[in-house]
């Protein structure tokens, strides 16, 4: 059984420094006012990302090179919409019950408004599904899950597959982590389960290693194919208050979207360093 001994089920090798300088971002971004509640991130082409926030059925379309809105479509009403990613023509946003919505991903197409395919998962809003990931490996979308983790999994955070082709959730988790196999990947300092919630995932381009976001405490975690975790960061910088998107440029960039929380919502990107130990 997986609850009593996730660190004998997920085996961690923290043998890396995190691929990111997480105290020094390239560039940053204080975003409009319409996105404070900002929290999910899709890369659209090299330069152009989509961002969904919390509040309104809406996708933003921003200029990485100049943090500013070029497109908007709408695509429902009020709702909790945590994260958006793109599969190939489509565009899927994901509701904090698990509920997925498809529009089209060519932005040329958006005419301001447009009916989204509503598909139903069977997740739930005690998982308070927040992030979500293109495997191009398996075709399906990773599903973070920031509560709940499901029957019987005791204190772990979960990873569900949904397939999109028979648009199914995997019953059991492809990843389960404990605040156990995380904590070894931060220096000095613990991960506590309680403060460890997902709230964004996203596979790096170039190494197909999964990023793992939590917000409420402010981390960042590498782990690879098999869900070993390999490094892991703290989220310093002090616009980042309450990280919540999560992206990847194909030159493997990162990018960090943040909530205002008091503040003004912003967006931060990184330069990859893959050998710097």
């Amino acid at each position: 059984g997986l609850q009593n001994t996730p660190s004998v089920e997920i085996p961690f090798a923290v043998a890396s420094e995190f691929p990111y300088a997480l105290s020094k971002p390239d560039t940053f971004f204080v975003l409009p006012r319409e996105l404070n509640e900002i929290s999910g991130l899709a890369m659209m082409n090299d330069h152009l990302v989509a961002a969904v926030q919390d509040e309104t059925g809406t996708v933003f379309l921003l200029d990485t090179r100049t943090g500013k809105v070029v497109k908007s479509l709408k695509f429902g009403g009020r709702g909790d919409y945590e994260a958006v990613e793109r599969v190939h023509d489509r565009l899927y946003i994901l509701e904090s019950n698990g509920d997925l919505f498809e529009v089209p991903s060519d932005h040329t197409l958006w005419t301001g408004r447009v009916k989204a395919r509503h598909i139903r998962t069977s997740l739930s809003s005690k998982f308070d599904a927040e992030g979500l990931a293109f495997d191009p490996e398996s075709e399906s979308l990773f599903i973070a899950c920031k509560e709940y983790p499901g029957k019987g999994l005791g204190k772990q955070r979960a990873i569900y597959r949904f397939d999109l082709k028979s648009e199914e959730i995997e019953t059991t988790p492809s990843f389960l982590f404990s605040s156990d196999t995380m904590s070894p990947a931060i220096k000095n300092a613990s991960v506590r389960y309680d403060r460890f919630k997902p709230s964004a995932i996203a596979i790096h381009p170039i190494s197909g290693n999964l990023f793992l976001l939590s917000s409420r405490d402010r981390t960042i975690f590498e782990i690879d194919p098999r869900g070993s975790v390999l490094s892991g960061g703290s989220l310093t910088h002090e616009r980042l208050r309450q990280p919540e998107g999560l992206a990847f440029h194909s030159d493997g960039r990162m990018l960090i979207a943040s909530e205002a929380d008091g503040d003004r919502a912003a967006m931060l990107i990184y330069s990859w360093h893959p050998n710097h130990e």
